[in-house]
C-alpha cells in the first residue's frame, strides 16, 4: 500500500502486517475445513449414536420415578389434615375460656336503657362559647365548629346516631336541611 494510504487510514506498518496474516489465516482455515468436513460427519455420527444409548436408558429410569404430581397430592391432603387438627383445638379452647357461667358471672345485672353515654370532646376554646347547659329544661347549646356535620354532634352527645334524634334536633332547630351547618352556629340538642 502507498505510504499516504496508510497516513489517512491512520494505520502503521505494523498493523497493516498484522491484518494481511489474518487474512492468510483465514484461507488456511477453509482449506482445512474442507478436509474436516469429513471428520466431522463421521464424530456427528457417533455421537448420535452416544445420544440415542442415552435417551434409551433415561427412558427406563423415567418411568420408574414418582411424578411430582404424587408429591402435590400428598402434601395438599397433609396440610388438609393439619389445619383441621389446628382448627378443632382453636375452636375447642376458645369454648373453654368464653364458658356461659363465665359471661354471666362477669358482666352486671343492668339494662342499657337504664345508662346513658354522653360524649364530649376537651374544649380548645372557651367553654361558655362552646356549650352552655341549660340542665332545667333538658337540653344543651352547641356552637358548630369547622368539620362538624349533625352526624358527628349525634355521635357527640348521645354516643351513637340514630334517625330520630337527627329528627328531633331537625325539629327543636327548625332546619330543613340538615347539611347546610354553619360555623358558629347555635344549635339546641335535646337531651331527653
Amino acid at each position: 500500500m502507498k505510504s499516504s494510504t496508510l497516513r489517512r487510514a491512520n494505520l502503521s506498518r505494523e498493523k497493516m502486517q498484522v491484518l494481511e496474516n489474518l487474512a492468510s489465516y483465514k484461507r488456511q482455515q477453509i482449506s482445512h475445513s474442507a478436509l474436516s468436513a469429513n471428520k466431522e460427519s463421521q464424530s456427528q455420527q457417533i455421537k448420535e449414536r452416544e445420544l440415542d444409548v442415552l435417551w434409551n436408558n433415561f427412558k427406563q429410569h423415567a418411568g420408574q420415578d414418582k411424578s411430582p404430581t404424587v408429591y402435590l397430592i400428598t402434601g395438599f391432603i397433609a396440610g388438609i389434615i393439619v389445619m383441621t387438627i389446628i382448627t378443632i383445638v382453636l375452636h375447642l379452647s376458645v369454648n373453654s375460656i368464653n364458658t356461659p357461667s363465665d359471661i354471666t358471672d362477669k358482666v352486671p345485672n343492668t339494662k342499657v336503657e337504664d345508662t346513658a353515654i354522653t360524649f364530649i370532646p376537651a374544649d380548645k376554646e372557651d367553654s361558655n362559647s362552646q356549650k352552655v347547659a341549660n340542665s332545667t329544661s333538658g337540653q344543651e347549646t352547641y356552637t358548630v365548629q369547622s368539620g362538624d356535620t349533625l352526624e358527628n354532634i349525634i355521635i357527640r352527645f348521645y354516643g351513637s346516631y340514630s334517625k330520630d334524634r337527627e329528627l328531633a334536633i331537625k325539629n327543636i332547630n327548625h332546619m330543613k336541611n340538615p347539611n347546610a351547618l354553619s360555623i358558629g352556629q347555635k344549635l339546641i340538642i335535646p337531651l331527653n
